[in-house]
This record gives structure tokens, sequence and C-alpha cells, in this order.
């Protein structure tokens, strides 16, 4: 395996991982984890999820995002929904001097994030989560975890 370092540490995975509690400032802001800033100074797009959760992407993997739910021809109303319900409530953010990202306060509403929030990775991007729903979404997902575990005949850690 090749070593590739970030910030003079290596790096043994390149995408987000980790649940990281921060706090929505008076202005709609919150702090990104400081492990992943440098990956996101390009600016950052925050976009409605299926989930009542943020999705939180770096610009440059919101293109293959964009790619993958609005492919297929503009004449199918799928794919027209689709593409109004991801692009026509993003929003493009650029990180402030103190790490932080604007949450606009329509997303913000439509999340249900009021104060505390933990900032989720997965992977290719982050989730905005209320602090206050993060635990029964984390269990949710231990329990699919264990799930695809024993389908797979793995034993569950």
């Amino acid at each position: 395996m090749e070593e590739r370092w970030r910030d003079g540490e290596a790096i043994v995975y390149d995408g987000f991982l980790g649940a990281h509690r921060h706090i929505v400032d008076a202005k709609g802001r919150v702090v990104m984890p400081a492990k992943y800033r440098a990956r996101l100074e390009r600016g950052v797009v925050v976009t409605p999820s299926p989930d009542p959760c943020l999705h939180v992407y770096p610009v440059d993997h919101f293109e293959r995002e964009v790619a993958e739910l609005v492919n297929g021809p503009r004449s199918n109303p799928a794919t027209r929904a689709r593409a109004r319900a991801l692009l026509g409530a993003a929003s493009d953010e650029a990180l402030d001097g103190q790490g932080r990202i604007k949450l606009p306060a329509g997303l913000r509403t439509r999340a249900g994030l009021e104060r505390e929030v933990v900032v989720v990775g997965v992977g290719s991007y982050l989730e905005v989560w209320d602090a206050v729903a993060w635990p029964g979404e984390e269990a949710r997902a231990d329990a699919a975890l264990k799930e695809h575990h024993a389908i797979v005949g793995e034993e569950a850690h």
C-alpha cells in the first residue's frame, strides 16, 4: 500500500469518518471537524437528505452525486423531480476562517437542527444530525450493520 500524507500525518483512509459534536451558532454556522477542513477549503454543497439530517459534500464530490442522482433524460419526470429535490434546495457554502460553514435556515428547519448537532462522516460526504435525534439513528445504523454481518455470515464486532 502506498503511504500518503496530509498535514504531516499518514492517511490510512481518505474518506470522512467518525461522529463529532458541535454547536450551531446564532448565525446558523457550524464548525467542521478540524481534520477535514483542508478537504473542504474549495467549498461545500449542503443538501437535504431523505433522512432527518443534512448532507455536506465537498464541492468536487458533489458533481459525482449530481451525475448519479440526476442520471437520465430530462424528458423523464422522475429525473426532473430528483434534480429539483437535490438542486432546488441545495446551497453552496464556503468555509470561513474559523472552519465553519453556514447551514441555511430553511435546510436547518427541514432537518430539525437546533443548536447541538453531530457531524457524521459517511465516506464521501458528511451528515449533520440533531444531537437529540442522533442516538436513535446510531442505534438503527448499528442494527443494520449487525444484520448485514449475520446475512454474510460474519461475526458482529
